[in-house]
């Protein structure tokens, strides 16, 4: 890997290589024979400070990083004209641990005269941003606080308490970066359901929060759920309301949107019917103009239909056990107890399946509005692999992620359009292997090419996050843990960029780290729910007082 090519990914990423000049604070120590550099941890970023240089017309920061290549210079920052520089943290930078930063005073002709000792950024731990819910501990049980999550913009949206009857609650961006209940949105709203429910997964379409849909399964039995999708109307001169009006006839536990610019919602039922159901919703208008005149050539919005199941789906096949859908076209069904080669002497039971479907630009009725384009399987069959318990679609609809936590994989598979397949391209397995920590069970992929992978039975010990494999020790709680890979352009890992980010932050406490994980749009911001986090929000982090108040970490 050279330098330039480290560089751009620092610049496009968006990565701790970037931030922004501010100016010279007024107590600036003048020296001009050597540089000291001072940090103080704020929300999302570190700002570094120094003394000034006389004659000098700006200052250049630079990262030594070991990698795969061995230790590689980078220019993190070129021209800095105060004597301050906020080093943001978007998705923290695993080698950012282990790096040593210099200082560099240059003038004109950019020819540095002074540099800094190097040094390295001190306490990471405080640059996560840590979200809790606003409901009080004498007044609610069972809170479990980031057991679904979703994103709208600046606003994190959370479930609400299980023993409450209102569904989610929003949580808005402050300005100091954390993120705050938001009691103006919570007056202006009416999201509630008639008893207790517990919500299991969230997913919202639309371009801003006031156009927003938002698509819930709640549940409160363990084996109903209820799919609700409710749009914000508006009333009292404009202003927001989001009201339970259902749109919805669905059971499912899971769910899919085509983001924020797209118009359809996908709904999983692995249990509906034995084998599993999908339905999907439409919000917006489907045309057909290439359909023969006999056949469908508008399907206007609201509708539901439900997709047609494969013909020779197994049993207890677990059909929509998982979801996905990118650019309103390509759609993927996981069904991770189907069966490997049917029909032959080999036959594998559970071995898993993942269903490819794309939108049919003619169909002739409703049950051809999605064509099965092929079907995705291990390369060797595994008897409870678990393969298809999640799956992932780039936001470009060419690249599939297929978990399989029996088995501590995650596989990804890339479209060739001109050939018109789905070829696996690489195998992805944990940073440190533990048999059993369920490497896998969720996936999320960020619009940049970040992976994050959730191992809920991971057994590290200590709250952090961790560059190399050494760093992580058994013999914390099975917490769970949550792996980061970058993918190269091609859909396979770059190995320059391995890290874990591990829970354990309470001694004795299954925290569930990972249950829910979502990239905010557009960024490499990574939100990580944790409902099992035992803390009482006006007690502190670490203590022990609550069972399952629950939270969300923002890395």
């Amino acid at each position: 890997m050279t330098k330039k090519y480290i560089f751009l990914i620092f610049t496009a990423l968006n990565l701790s290589a970037c931030g922004s000049d501010s100016s010279p604070s007024s107590d600036t120590h003048q020296d001009n024979s050597s540089l000291t550099v001072s940090q103080s941890i704020q929300a999302k970023s570190i700002l570094l400070e120094w003394n000034k240089i006389e004659g000098i017309k700006h200052y250049k920061l630079i990262r030594y990083r070991p990698s795969t290549q061995g230790l590689t210079s980078e220019v993190v920052e070129p021209s800095i004209t105060g004597t301050s520089y906020n080093l943001k943290i978007d998705l923290v930078d695993f080698d950012a641990t282990s790096s040593d930063y210099e200082l560099l005073a240059c003038k004109d002709n950019d020819y540095c005269l002074v540099q800094s000792p190097q040094f390295q950024l001190k306490n990471l731990e405080q640059t996560v941003i840590r979200v809790k819910t606003y409901l009080d501990h004498s007044e609610w049980n069972n809170v479990r606080f980031g057991e679904a999550l979703t994103w709208q913009n600046d606003h994190l949206i959370v479930n609400s308490g299980k023993d409450t009857t209102r569904v989610v609650d929003i949580y808005t961006k402050q300005k100091s970066g954390n993120y705050g209940y938001d009691e103006y949105i919570a007056n202006s709203t009416s999201y509630n359901t008639d008893g207790q429910k517990t919500t299991n997964s969230l997913v919202g379409i639309g371009n801003t929060f006031e156009d927003m849909m938002l698509a819930t399964s709640t549940c409160s039995t363990k084996k109903e759920a209820l799919i609700h999708i409710n749009k914000m109307h508006h009333y009292n001169n404009g202003r927001p309301k989001l009201s339970l009006k259902n749109y919805s006839d669905s059971s499912g536990q899971t769910l899919a949107s085509s983001g924020e610019n797209g118009g359809i919602i996908i709904m999983g039922d692995p249990e509906k019917n034995d084998a599993g159901e999908v339905s999907f919703f439409i919000n917006k208008d489907l045309n057909f103009p290439a359909a023969p005149e006999s056949g469908i050539k508008t399907l206007r919005h609201p509708s539901e239909l439900k997709l047609k199941r494969p013909d020779d789906l197994a049993v207890d096949a677990r059909f929509g056990a998982s979801v996905a859908i990118a650019k309103d076209n390509v759609l993927v069904v996981g069904a991770p107890m189907d069966s490997m080669r049917k029909g032959t002497g080999s036959e594998v039971q559970h071995g898993g399946a993942v269903y490819v479907y794309r939108l049919n630009p003619s169909p002739n009725e409703y049950n051809d509005i999605w064509h099965l384009e092929t079907v995705l399987e291990l390369p060797i069959p595994t008897e409870n692999s678990g393969y298809g318990t999640s799956v992932t679609i780039s936001k470009d609809a060419n690249l599939i992620l297929v978990g399989a936590p029996g088995i501590d994989k995650v596989l990804s598979y890339r479209y060739d359009s001109q050939k018109g397949f789905w070829s696996n391209v690489d195998t992805i397995d944990p940073v440190k292997a533990f048999k059993g920590q369920k490497f896998g069970s969720d996936i999320a992929l960020s619009d940049n090419g970040y992976l994050a992978v959730s191992a809920p039975q991971a057994p590290w010990r200590g709250f952090g996050f961790h560059h190399c494999s050494d760093t992580l020790e058994v013999g914390g709680d099975p917490d769970g843990a949550v792996y980061i890979y970058h993918l190269t352009s091609y859909g396979d890992r770059d190995y320059a960029w391995e890290g874990v980010f591990t829970g354990d932050s309470v001694s004795g406490v299954k925290e569930e780290f990972g249950k829910s994980m979502m990239f905010k749009p557009g960024t490499d911001e990574l939100a990580i729910g944790a409902p099992g986090h035992p803390s009482d929000p006006l007690l502190g982090w670490s203590d022990n007082s609550w069972k399952d108040a629950g939270a969300v970490y923002i890395f």
